[in-house]
């Protein structure tokens, strides 16, 4: 499966503190409607920033954080009665699903930012990085050339994580099947995985 990967961060350096990751496992060869994701090949983290000294926390990305909506800040949060989680338990746990979902090639929109900022948390926290090197991918790359528009999904939340994830998995969809010159089934052919949550997953 590949993985659109997606993270809110204090600052756009590359050992930038981080507040939440949203993944996505999806099929590169088809789209796959919103209404017929699997809610079980997604991921939301939300990591505790307070155990995040020595990484990089940046004053104005802060007050951008400050003039965006409720919604956005509240997305930076995890659901009511999670707290958020430690860096390092985080990552473990996007190990264990990333091999759940049998990942393979890992997308971020964009080559310099959010795939570098996952390798160099691993880093940080003495862990190994399941994402190969030769498996990161910039879906923005692809897009602009196939010059096709970002999707418009009533409900998701821009600058959320796991909604940035979701709308960027099927823009790259629409945006490769173009490029294949196909008119591809809007039937995913994913089929449900081994999680055992009737919902996203939530950490």
């Amino acid at each position: 499966m590949d993985i659109m990967l997606d993270m809110e961060t204090m600052s756009s350096q590359p050992n930038a503190a981080i507040a939440s990751i949203g993944a996505v496992a999806f099929n590169p060869d088809v789209i796959t409607p919103y209404s017929e994701m699997d809610p079980s090949w997604r991921i939301s983290l939300h990591l505790d920033l307070r155990q995040q000294e020595g990484r990089h926390f940046d004053g104005d990305t802060i007050y951008w954080w400050l003039k965006q909506s409720n919604e956005a800040r509240g997305a930076l949060q995890p659901p009511r009665g999670i707290a958020p989680t430690h860096p390092l338990v985080a990552l473990q746990e996007f190990t264990r699903w990333y091999g759940v979902v049998n990942g393979g090639r890992c997308w971020s929109f964009g080559a310099t930012f959010d795939n570098v900022l996952l390798v160099d948390l691993y880093r940080w926290c003495h862990l190994a990085c399941p994402v190969h090197y030769r498996d990161q991918a910039c879906a923005r790359t692809v897009i602009q050339l196939a010059d096709v528009g970002r999707p418009q999904i009533p409900g998701l939340v821009a600058h959320g994580a796991l909604d940035d994830a979701i709308i960027q998995t099927i823009w790259l969809q629409q945006a490769l099947a173009k490029l294949r010159g196909q008119t591809p089934s809007q039937t995913s052919t994913i089929v449900p995985g081994q999680i055992s949550s009737p919902r996203d997953i939530h950490f």
